[in-house]
């Protein structure tokens, strides 16, 4: 299993079990099922954006709810 976003392979399912807001403050909401694509990391403001066959967001280290979402897979993800 995961322990963060970033050791996702292609192809997995994974579904929200926690809402959270994205660096957009766009809302993720728990129940949604996405299906991973891929991911980039931006070093300049410790950033990433996570796209997926679904939707996207993004999530940044100089933000501190993003930092729990980054840091705590587990408590916002499970694999399907």
């Amino acid at each position: 299993m995961p322990q963060y976003l970033s050791e996702l392979a292609k192809g997995q399912k994974i579904k929200v079990i926690k809402e959270f807001l994205d660096f957009d403050k766009y809302k993720i909401e728990a129940g949604r099922i996405l299906t991973f694509k891929e991911y980039n990391y931006f070093a300049y403001d410790g950033g990433y954006t996570f796209s997926f066959e679904e939707d996207g967001f993004r999530l940044a280290e100089i933000d501190e709810d993003n930092i729990q979402v980054i840091n705590r897979f587990s408590d916002y993800f499970e694999l399907v």
